[in-house]
């Protein structure tokens, strides 16, 4: 006769889940099947262990949950009794079993709480079966007679609990459990005494005394007494009763736990008519099986030939098993769940989170608050996904869930109509999937990300005339998409601090980002951090001002569009001399650029314009009112100086980024003369000006003009200055 809980009997695939499309069906389809015929042909009395594989997120809960709905633990209340045919068994029971492991994972003993779960399934499925109706002045009740053997059977389980728990006193090593809590005589005594009483209670409702023997230990006599459990103690009493156990969480467990789950199903619950699936990482096992065998795998020292001055040799010894081979002797059924396709991450994404993404359906450049009025959405953030997102069902919903957060941040914050889309997803993924390196920008690199990009799209302009040896590294650079490409980066970095040993931007924050990137990228999910550009989008470039996506602050940020510039009155007096500085090395004087129109303006009128300082935030009511604009210092000095007079104009921004005190200040007198003097007489580019000035005073501002020569630079490169080829001067 059919179990009541037979397949069909439940929901089907894909009730309660996400998406039954994502390859996760034919899994569920067959490993059901295999269960259940299992269950229908058992023999030999072993157990059935089904492993489903996949790293964290890949979706073996979800696995577990479509399986779940086979076996709904649906006592049969509606049949209407049918009498036995002479000499024919019961109906068999089959049962599911939910155990979290990683919630009992601080039990000292993980096989106690799996079988007071079991208990507890099969105790609230016999008060669910069909009672007899008794005299009015009894106050027992019992379930039908057919069902009799299936409350005894509960008894006896329940007689096995607490025998375990009871048993579990002093230590002493035990196979399976490590070091076990043991009280020789009393915990036996007690244990004897629980199955004595059950089989007391069975005899008393069918008057068939079972077979008593005096309980001997507890290794042979539980894994027994589990198997009258599950198939009886004879013809009369062979009704199966079979458990489908669910295990899930293992690879949330230590390592050691892990393991420990896995000796106590194949030491004491390996008898018949039990079905355990499994779902874990198998790295995780893997792990548990090292640190085990952890003495095995430490060098021995051979003796040293003292004559010959050789020194010592180490020997390995090979580890007793293999992570591998251990699971090979427990799982009859692995497999492993693969890893999403492309087509099939995007049809995820397109299909169930189509509202949340129409809010980014904007250019990437678009700020979040910029409606789209494209005809056609852009795609930009799909795609984005699509290559960054390590393709793993939790990753995806992970990213979707804190984008749409970032975004509702910023929006509320007032920085909707000033934040662009593109930079803000970047950081939330860096956030997820590299947080080292997130956190690295974070605390005062944020321009290594600007640099990081220069280095995907071969920006080399910042290297013209840099020493041979660096062009020649530039030669020698990878795609971007090669393996070898972070590899010569950190090597291109090293290389160039033998060259400018005093670039503290570079030593600070460009190797190091680069190095924890590398990282990043070396881990078991798949992300690389590159996959955070979109490269084939040439004209793409990020916010020049990425200080603020990494905290979404809105201090000392400007608002939208140029600030309108503050004339300078040509100097009429002499300014305090400066030292002599020694001339700027050659490869440090950077060509003439075509500078913005409201510069080459002033340029040609013989005036200067110095952008107007980004005004300090608003003191909050109550609050001391914010000091007014004064010179300050940085707390590094020479660390700042170094990198404003780096050839890197991120280098420039991230000096300027760490001193959160500047805003709203100007330099202090001893910092702005350090830099005249470590800056020479080399012409400066435009942007370089423009990211300086708004830290000068007018003084500062004309001393720079004339120190730097940047006027004739910027006539210059608007055409109203003829210059000498020869010499690079004025004609």
């Amino acid at each position: 006769m059919a179990s009541p809980n037979a397949p069909g009997t439940g929901a089907g695939i894909g009730t309660g889940s996400t998406s039954p499309a994502y390859g996760i069906a034919p899994y569920v389809e067959r490993a059901v099947d295999r269960i259940e015929r299992y269950l229908r042909e058992s023999g030999g009395g072993e157990a059935f262990v089904v492993g489903v594989f996949g790293e964290w997120g890949s979706g073996k809960s979800t696995v577990l949950r479509e399986i779940r709905g086979h076996y709904p633990n649906r006592p049969p209340s509606t049949e209407p009794v049918v009498p036995a045919a002479a000499g024919a068994a019961p109906p068999g029971v089959t049962l599911r079993v939910d155990f979290n492991a990683w919630r009992y994972e601080r039990e000292e003993h993980l096989l106690v709480p799996l079988l007071k779960t079991m208990q507890r399934v099969v105790d609230d499925y016999v008060a669910m079966l069909p009672k007899e109706p008794q005299g009015i002045f009894s106050s027992k009740v019992k379930v039908e007679s057919r069902w009799r053997w299936l409350a005894d059977r509960a008894q006896l389980l329940g007689a096995c609990t607490i025998a375990l728990t009871r048993i579990v006193k002093v230590k002493v090593g035990l196979p399976g459990l490590g070091e076990v809590e043991l009280d020789p005589e009393g915990a036996l005594k007690a244990a004897q005494a629980q199955i004595d009483r059950a089989t007391q209670l069975r005899e008393a409702a069918l008057a068939t005394p079972a077979p008593a023997r005096p309980l001997e230990s507890l290794y042979y006599d539980l894994n027994t007494e589990l198997g009258r459990i599950t198939r009886g103690v004879g013809a009369g009493d062979s009704p199966p009763l079979n458990f489908v156990v669910l295990v899930d969480d293992l690879d949330r467990c230590l390592p050691e736990k892990a393991v420990e789950m896995l000796e106590a199903i194949k030491l004491f619950l390996d008898v018949e008519g039990c079905a355990f699936v499994l779902a874990l990482d198998d790295e995780v096992i893997e792990r548990g099986i090292a640190h085990r065998y952890r003495d095995y795998l430490n060098p021995l020292q051979l003796t040293a030939d003292g004559a010959s001055g050789r020194e010592a040799g180490f020997m390995r010894h090979a580890a007793p098993i293999t992570g591998h081979e251990y699971l090979e002797k427990i799982v009859q059924l692995p497999f492993r769940l693969p890893r999403w396709s492309r087509r099939e991450v995007r049809e995820f994404l397109t299909t169930r989170y189509g509202t949340p993404l129409s809010s980014w359906n904007g250019l990437p450049n678009d700020t979040l608050e910029a409606a789209s009025v494209l005809p056609t959405p852009d795609t930009w953030l799909v795609d984005l996904l699509v290559d960054g997102v390590p393709p793993v069902p939790r990753n995806l919903v992970r990213a979707i869930e804190l984008l749409s957060f970032n975004r509702d941040v910023a929006i509320t914050r007032g920085l909707g109509g000033r934040l662009q889309a593109y930079p803000v997803a970047q950081m939330v993924l860096l956030q997820l999937f590299a947080p080292q390196a997130f956190r690295f920008l974070r605390r005062g690199h944020a321009e290594g990300w600007k640099t990081f990009e220069r280095r995907l799209r071969r920006d080399v302009k910042e290297f013209e005339g840099a020493p041979d040896a660096v062009r020649d590294a530039l030669q020698k650079r990878p795609s971007s998409s090669s393996g070898g490409f972070y590899t010569w980066w950190i090597d291109f970095c090293r290389m160039r601090l033998k060259h400018q040993a005093d670039d503290s931007y570079l030593a600070s924050t460009e190797l190091p980002l680069a190095q924890l990137l590398d990282e990043a990228r070396d881990n078991r999910n798949g992300f690389d951090p590159r996959n955070l550009f979109l490269l084939a989008r040439d004209t793409l470039e990020l916010d020049p001002q990425l200080e603020p996506y990494f905290s979404l602050f809105a201090e000392s940020m400007p608002a939208s569009g140029a600030a309108a510039p503050v004339p300078v009155a040509p100097p009429t007096a002499a300014a305090p001399a400066v030292a002599p500085a020694p001339a700027a090395p050659a490869h440090m004087a950077a060509t003439p650029v075509v500078p913005p129109p409201e510069l080459a303006a002033a340029a040609q009128a013989g005036t200067f314009v110095r952008p107007s300082v980004p005004a300090a935030p608003a003191a909050t009511p109550g609050a001391m009112a914010a000091p007014p604009a004064s010179n300050v210092a940085p707390r590094d000095r020479e660390a700042f100086v170094q990198q404003l007079l780096s050839r890197s104009q991120d280098a420039w921004r991230n000096a300027i980024t760490r001193e959160e005190q500047l805003a709203g200040h100007t330099l202090d007198e001893r910092t702005f003369e350090e830099l005249l003097r470590q800056a020479g007489d080399a012409p400066r580019e435009a942007g370089w000006l423009e990211t300086v000035l708004p830290l000068l005073d007018e003084g500062q501002v004309r001393r720079l003009v004339r120190h730097t020569r940047c006027l004739e630079l910027l006539a210059q490169g608007a055409g109203l200055l003829a210059t000498d080829d020869r010499a690079g001067r004025p004609a």
